[in-house]
């Protein structure tokens, strides 16, 4: 039996990137079963194009439109909810597929015992590719919480622990509903993964699923950014990880972190190589994994 896949893309405010990316869908030469589409109530400029860009494709986009759009979890929650595909394929905004994309994804979900594929990110900074020392060293979880991901220099296709949620697809039989304690928009897609990771079934990355990631710039993340990944990576710890491995886990993040969220040992670094932001960035990465933590004993204390 033919796979169905809905391709679930939130979106804020973008109508030009989201049209760019739709287009992209366009020509395929696996045809989306539906793409749904998640954008602010307000944002008529981006509801508009989407009209238009169905009408002219005859393409089955399935509109929802938010009252708010603070959380991802939540975001995506109404896309999951909607999607009646077999596999659900997550895509950014500023994000162009090519023609063969869902292709090679369904190739590999013809294997039962994968639950989730992924590819490469190639990424564009105003029209110009960057090209970035490749690796075999992707989406793992290292020595007690040290997270890699390099979706966008892997060098070969091979099993992994998560993938990077702007470029991948899972069996919408294995996704439940997100976790909405999650905040901000990063490291939702590992609430899926650690879940995942439970189970004896393979998640695969493929350079060959490969995607050109639009940006405007590659600056460093802003204060607000640092704090999401330090709660949600602190959260998800705690969340997922049991005994000796949580403690070592969630102390390791403290004291060292990582390049999103770095801890108190990377202080200096951190702040010399991002000037004025750096100690700030430092300061609110650290309150959030505080809060990570606080969230996590509030909602199992209390149960």
């Amino acid at each position: 039996m033919k796979l169905k896949v809905s391709v679930l893309i939130p979106t804020y405010h973008n109508p030009k990137r989201l049209k760019d990316c739709l287009n992209s869908l366009v020509n395929q030469t696996y045809a989306p079963y539906e793409v749904i589409v998640m954008f602010d109530l307000e944002d008529f400029e981006t509801g508009s194009m989407i009209s238009s860009v169905k009408k002219k494709f005859l393409m089955n986009i399935i509109q929802i439109p938010l009252k708010k759009m603070e959380r991802m979890t939540e975001i995506l929650n109404t896309g999951i909810e909607k999607a009646t595909g077999d596999i659900l394929a997550f895509l950014d905004e500023d994000i162009v597929v090519s023609s063969e994309w869902l292709s090679r994804i369904v190739d590999h979900f013809n294997n039962s015992q994968i639950s989730a594929c992924g590819g490469r990110d190639n990424i564009f900074v105003r029209g110009k590719r960057i090209n970035f020392l490749l690796t075999e060293e992707v989406g793992v979880i290292k020595w007690k919480g040290y997270i890699v991901g390099n979706q966008h220099r892997g060098s070969e296709k091979r099993e992994v622990m998560f993938l990077k949620g702007c470029n991948m697809a899972v069996r919408k039989s294995q996704i439940g509903t997100l976790d909405e304690n999650l905040i901000g928009l990063v490291r939702w897609e590992q609430d899926i993964f650690f879940s995942l990771l439970k189970t004896r079934t393979k998640i695969i990355y493929d350079p060959l699923i490969e995607v050109n990631h639009l940006k405007d710039n590659l600056s460093f993340l802003k204060p607000l950014w640092t704090y999401w990944f330090g709660h949600n990576t602190v959260y998800l710890f705690m969340k997922y990880l049991k005994g000796k491995e949580r403690i070592l886990a969630t102390a390791f993040f403290f004291l060292i972190g990582d390049v999103s969220s770095p801890g108190i040992f990377r202080l200096l670094h951190w702040v010399l190589e991002r000037n004025e932001n750096g100690l700030c960035s430092f300061s609110t990465a650290q309150i959030g994994k505080i809060k990570g933590l606080l969230t996590y004993l509030k909602k199992h204390l209390t149960k």
